[in-house]
């Protein structure tokens, strides 16, 4: 027999449905999604090892760059 109650097995029952998508979901869209900003605020250049945390410099740079802002108008 089992020991919950009906609102404890409902609870039960939901949380274990909604127990897979939600870790497909950080898995596949909110785990790289931060892994691409952190990735966006170093100097990495892809195969070498070193990543230096440049924060939002590359951000500045790029939007302060008049010809970057200009190009979608042209």
């Amino acid at each position: 027999m089992s020991t919950l109650s009906a609102r404890g097995q409902r609870r039960l029952v939901i949380t274990s449905f909604l127990i897979v998508p939600l870790t497909m979901l950080t898995l596949f869209s909110l785990y790289p999604f931060f892994q691409l900003l952190w990735f966006s605020m170093t100097n990495w250049d892809g195969p070498s090892p070193n990543k230096a945390f440049v924060g939002a410099n590359n951000y500045v740079r790029t939007f302060g760059e008049d010809r970057i802002l200009q190009r979608p108008w042209r």
